[in-house]
């Protein structure tokens, strides 16, 4: 791929889908939350299923889940020793932490992939989504809550993710050689059909409601390490671990990704400064035309 072609035939689309759920967003003012719930409780869960009814992708998950937990750990440390020299007060750094830590790997990295390089990289992407959903469920709601809840309740969520039902439904099935009827199996690829671009448009919905705050230096801060040493710490961790051709694309590209829109929903929740991550969940999003145009060229 040259620079051109990285351009027309995957960041363009992709964003003027995103730009037609802004527009739809400042326009009509829709209410986010019933896609969302669409998205997480009927769409994602259908497209998981589908996808992993293959025993050759359910053996990728593994070196994924391993990689998703190290580089995440990595990129806690990086952030938690910057927060400490540079002396943020302890909502700032929860908020800086959510920035970095918790990528849009499923309303971008998804299509992203998808676009780039077909649909193995799609079901690859989904495994980065659903390991990067535990983590987010679980850690972020701790990290937003300064630590006022406990391990035990974060952990608990992991059983609120339907992802995670949708891919043991599809292991079992798998692994005990059933099969499921046709009349089930269509539907449920039509809803899963629907994912990716439901997702698309809904990013472009959630953005429009952006409320821009000029806290300038944790902001670029926030930003830089999202898009520029994540990507780094991603090569050498996926060449530290032997991961090579198509899986160590994908890794590298949904490490890669913008801040994501549900650490604002976090922090909202939780107060942990939710102007702060939200604005960089936009300024990311706008520079990751620059940095992901590079890393595909890179990659491809």
């Amino acid at each position: 791929m040259n620079l051109l072609q990285v351009l027309t035939d995957v960041l363009i689309p992709i964003f003027l889908i995103f730009g037609i759920g802004f527009v739809l967003g400042k326009k009509k003012d829709p209410d986010p939350r019933p896609i969302a719930h669409m998205s997480i409780f009927v769409f994602l869960p259908s497209l998981v299923f589908i996808s992993f009814l293959d025993g050759d992708m359910i053996s990728k998950l593994a070196v994924t889940g391993v990689y998703v937990i190290v580089f995440t750990f990595i990129m806690y440390v990086l952030s938690l020793i910057t927060c400490k020299m540079l002396k943020f007060d302890r909502s700032t750094e929860s908020a800086l932490l959510l920035s970095v830590l918790f990528t849009n790997s499923g309303n971008f990295g998804v299509p992203l992939c998808t676009f780039a390089f077909g649909e193995e990289g799609m079901i690859n992407a989904l495994a980065y989504m659903m390991y990067g959903s535990v983590i987010m469920y679980t850690a972020a709601v701790y990290i937003a809550s300064r630590g006022t809840s406990t391990m035990r309740e974060s952990f608990s969520n992991i059983f609120k993710i339907p992802l995670i039902y949708a891919l043991i439904a599809a292991i079992l099935i798998t692994y005990t050689g059933k099969s499921i009827p046709l009349f089930i199996e269509k539907p449920i690829s039509l809803l899963g059909s629907a994912a990716i671009p439901v997702a698309m448009v809904l990013l472009g919905i959630q953005l429009s409601h952006t409320r821009v705050q000029k806290t300038y230096k944790p902001i670029a801060l926030s930003t830089v390490f999202r898009l520029v040493l994540s990507p780094l710490v991603a090569i050498a961790l996926t060449s530290l671990m032997g991961v090579n051709g198509l899986l160590r694309s994908v890794l590298i590209l949904e490490s890669s990704m913008p801040t994501a829109i549900n650490s604002t929903l976090i922090a909202i929740e939780f107060d942990a400064k939710p102007g702060f991550v939200s604005t960089v969940v936009l300024v990311s999003t706008i520079f990751s035309v620059i940095s992901l145009s590079v890393l595909l060229l890179y990659l491809t």
